[in-house]
């Protein structure tokens, strides 16, 4: 029986995300058994849509899949503890600078949101050529590291996503593109302050897709002359900008401190990979 045109790409998709998606599973559930289930499904809803959702970023299928509305156990919780003592299987060795700068963007996201808790979904390295995360025996190549969160409040969860990234030659922001953007702007939020090295920017945009309409409130802090930029964003699925302006979970000076964090920071690239345009 001939294999479909996609299955290889789908190949390539659960080699690189499964390792990933195996620990997050572990996170929020704390038990291996269970873990090894609900990636198992994750993946065989995945392979069995494929064809639909290849074009349309499987990460965020692949984590709505995996992550279920009901609470999470950390690691150490009494889930864990209990197999520990019955000799139960050990977490899969993962890289230990890998893990660090994984643990970096979530500590980093969490300390400047307190009393809010928000539950991390994923957190991968990409580069610049890509849309989806390097495979793991990669990570050391990535320009960029995504935090993917959601904050739950009484409107509905809300995505917060904490990006980390090198920019290439060309497509780097300065200080005068993007204070030309926001004087473009008649009817929402853009503010600009800053250097010429090292500037801040807050504004907001709207994404549509399937006919949803997602507002955003973004927080990009650049540094090195464009060179280096964090990018913190909270998205609120909602009918007007106005009432994601009362609504939404995080607020500018928050996602700012977030973008700001001098910890908030990734290493260069063993190796970089080629323009995203040709260049």
């Amino acid at each position: 029986m001939r294999k479909p045109s996609w299955e290889a790409d789908f190949v390539a998709f659960y080699h690189a995300r499964s390792r990933s998606l195996r620990r997050t599973a572990y996170a929020m559930c704390g038990d291996w058994a269970l873990t090894d289930d609900l990636v198992q499904h994750t993946f065989t809803r995945l392979y069995t849509h494929w064809p639909r959702i290849k074009n349309d970023r499987p990460d965020g299928y692949a984590r709505r899949t995996l992550v279920p509305d009901r609470p999470r156990h950390r690691r150490g919780s009494a889930p864990d503890a209990a197999r520990a003592g019955r000799g139960g299987p050990e977490q899969p060795d993962v890289d230990a600078g890998y893990q660090q700068i994984a643990d970096r963007v979530e500590t980093v996201t969490r300390s400047h949101l307190p009393g809010i808790e928000p539950r991390t979904d994923d957190i991968y390295p990409s580069d610049w050529t890509r849309d989806t995360a390097l495979p793991e025996q990669r990570w050391e190549d990535a320009t960029e590291w995504h935090g993917l969160f959601t904050v739950a409040a009484a409107a509905g969860d809300q995505d917060l996503w904490v990006s980390a990234m090198y920019m290439p030659a060309g497509d780097r922001p300065s200080l005068a593109s993007d204070r030309a953007y926001c004087d473009r702007q008649q009817s929402t939020r853009c503010e600009v302050d800053g250097t010429a090295n090292a500037w801040t920017t807050i504004d907001e945009m709207l994404s549509s897709a399937d006919g949803v309409n997602t507002y955003w409130l973004r927080v990009r802090a650049a540094r090195d002359g464009g060179a280096y930029s964090n990018l913190v964003r909270i998205g609120l699925r909602t009918s007007s900008l106005q009432q994601a302006r009362e609504l939404w979970a995080v607020d500018a000076a928050q996602l700012r401190a977030i973008a700001t964090d001098p910890d908030l920071a990734i290493p260069r690239p063993a190796a970089w990979p080629p323009p995203p345009h040709g260049d």
